[in-house]
C-alpha cells in the first residue's frame, strides 16, 4: 500500500456571535485553541503538516509560538455563515503541495481521546474509506438564537 500524505487543518476563527472569542478562552488556564495544536503536534506521524486557518492575530500569535503553520483567512470566508468546507477548500488551494488526505480537528472539541486520531485514521486505511468522521451522540440542546440573542 502506498504511504498515504495527509494535511491537518484547523479552522479557527475570531469570530463567534454565541461566545465571542471562543478559540481563546481559557480551559484550566489555557487557551482552547492551544488543546487543539498540542494534539495535532502529538499526531505528526500521521500527518506531515499542520495548518491554522484563521483571521484572527491573536489566534496567528498562539498557534506560531506553538510551532503550528498559519494561513491567513480572508474576510469573505470568516462569517458565521461559511461553511467549514470552504474554509478547507481554500487551505488546500493556497498550498503548494498535494496532499491524499484532509484531517480536521475542531477547535472546540478539546477533550478528545488521545488515541482517537490514530484509531480513526487505521479505520480509514483499513476499510479503504473515502471519508469518516467522528461523531458523539448528544441527548441535550444547549440553547438557541432568538433574535439576535443565545437562550
Amino acid at each position: 500500500m502506498k504511504q498515504q500524505k495527509n494535511i491537518i487543518i484547523i479552522p479557527a476563527r475570531g469570530g463567534s456571535k454565541r461566545l465571542p472569542k471562543k478559540n481563546l478562552i481559557l480551559l484550566n488556564e489555557k487557551p482552547l485553541i492551544e488543546y487543539t495544536l498540542d494534539y495535532a503536534k502529538a499526531n505528526l506521524n500521521i500527518a506531515e503538516r499542520v495548518i491554522v486557518s484563521t483571521d484572527d492575530e491573536e489566534i496567528k500569535d498562539i498557534s506560531l509560538k506553538n510551532g503550528i503553520e498559519v494561513q491567513k483567512r480572508p474576510e469573505e470566508l470568516s462569517g458565521d455563515n461559511v461553511p467549514t468546507v470552504d474554509v478547507l477548500k481554500h487551505v488546500i488551494t493556497e498550498l503548494d503541495d498535494d496532499f491524499d488526505n484532509v484531517i480536521l480537528l475542531q477547535v472546540t472539541n478539546p477533550l478528545r481521546p488521545k488515541d482517537l486520531l490514530s484509531k480513526a485514521y487505521r479505520t480509514y486505511i483499513d476499510g479503504g474509506y473515502s471519508s469518516l468522521m467522528t461523531v458523539t451522540r448528544n441527548f441535550q440542546k444547549f440553547g438557541k438564537i432568538v433574535n439576535d440573542e443565545f437562550v
